[in-house]
C-alpha cells in the first residue's frame, strides 16, 4: 500500500509496478481523482458502469461542468463523485487529512430523485445544489455574513435545497420560461428584504440558488436575516426555523395554523423521505 500528501495530490513513493497508469509515477490516479480511485496506490481503478453512462449523460451540462472544476481546484481536498442507479440518487465523498496525517473520508453528500417528481426537468438544478452544499461546507463564513460561533457543523444537506426549490417553484417547472428555471428558490420575490444578499443577473440560476442559500442560513439566526457579523453573539436555530423565517407566508390553513408553520415540515419531510410523495402545496 502505499500512502498520498493531500497538500501535493501525490504520492510519496513511486509507484512499484512502473508506468501501468502513465508516465507520471507519483501521480494519483491519472490527475482526475473525482472520477477514479485508487485505493492502495497500485493500480487505477475507473467509476463503475453505472457511474460512467451518468456522467456521460450530464456533463455536457454547464452546471455539471461547473461542478466538476469546483470540485478539482483544491490542492488539499480530494472529492469522488458515484452514481447509485438503485436508489436513483448520486454522491459525493470529500478525503482529507486527519489529525494523524492519513487520508481520511470526512464528509458525503447525496442527492436524491423524489418520488412523483423523477422527470428531468425536475433534476435541471441537481449539480448547482450540491456545488452550493460543497461550497457551503468550505466558506461557510460566506454565507453566514461572517464567523459564526453558533453555527454546529457545517453540514448542508442538498436534498433540503432541492426540496425547498421544488415548494418555492416547482409548479412552474412545465414552463420553459417559468421561475424554476432562472430562480427556483425565488429570492428574488416580492419581498424586498432589507438584509437579502446583493442582486444577482434574473436569469441566473446558480447566483440565485447561492444567494437564497445565504439569505436561508442567515434567517436561521434571526427574522431580519442579516449577516452575522452584525451580532456575532448570534446562535443558529436550526433549519426548521431558518425555513419558517424564510417564507413567513401568515395565510391560514385548514388546520388553523400558518402556511410558513407547514412550509419547513413539509420540505424537511420530501428531503427525509425521497421515496414518498410530499405533494407541492398551492399557497
Amino acid at each position: 500500500m502505499r500512502y498520498r500528501d493531500l497538500e501535493t495530490g501525490t504520492f510519496l513513493t513511486r509507484d512499484p509496478i512502473g508506468y501501468i497508469d502513465g508516465p507520471n509515477r507519483y501521480c494519483y490516479v491519472r490527475c482526475n481523482p473525482i472520477m477514479m480511485f485508487d485505493p492502495f496506490g497500485l493500480k487505477v481503478e475507473d467509476m463503475d458502469e453505472d457511474t460512467q453512462e451518468w456522467w456521460d449523460d450530464h456533463k455536457g451540462d454547464q452546471s455539471y461542468q461547473d461542478l466538476y472544476d469546483y470540485l478539482d481546484d483544491p490542492d488539499d481536498e480530494f472529492y469522488t463523485i458515484r452514481y447509485d442507479m438503485e436508489n436513483e440518487s448520486w454522491s459525493i465523498t470529500l478525503s482529507a487529512k486527519d489529525a494523524s496525517g492519513e487520508s481520511t473520508d470526512i464528509t458525503f453528500w447525496e442527492i436524491h430523485k423524489f418520488q412523483n417528481f423523477e422527470s428531468d426537468e425536475y433534476q435541471a438544478h441537481d449539480a448547482r445544489f450540491m456545488n452550493t452544499a460543497v461550497d457551503f461546507f468550505r466558506n461557510t463564513d460566506s454565507y453566514t455574513g461572517g464567523q459564526a460561533a453558533g453555527m454546529p457543523g457545517s453540514k448542508l444537506e442538498p436534498d433540503m435545497l432541492k426540496s425547498m426549490a421544488l415548494t418555492e417553484s416547482g409548479g412552474t417547472a412545465g414552463d420553459p420560461k417559468g421561475q424554476w428555471w432562472t430562480d427556483p428558490m425565488t429570492i428574488n420575490g416580492s419581498d424586498p428584504g432589507k438584509y437579502k444578499p446583493d442582486l444577482s443577473p434574473a436569469g441566473d440560476a446558480s447566483a440565485n440558488i447561492k444567494r437564497a442559500t445565504e439569505y436561508l442560513t442567515r434567517k436561521g439566526f434571526g427574522d431580519s436575516g442579516q449577516p452575522i457579523r452584525n451580532r456575532p453573539a448570534g446562535t443558529f436555530d436550526g433549519w426548521k426555523t431558518a425555513l419558517e423565517k424564510y417564507n413567513m407566508n401568515k395565510s391560514i390553513k385548514s388546520d388553523g395554523r400558518y402556511h410558513y408553520q407547514h412550509y419547513p415540515e413539509k420540505i424537511l419531510e420530501r428531503a427525509g423521505n425521497p421515496t414518498k410523495h410530499v405533494p407541492l402545496e398551492i399557497r
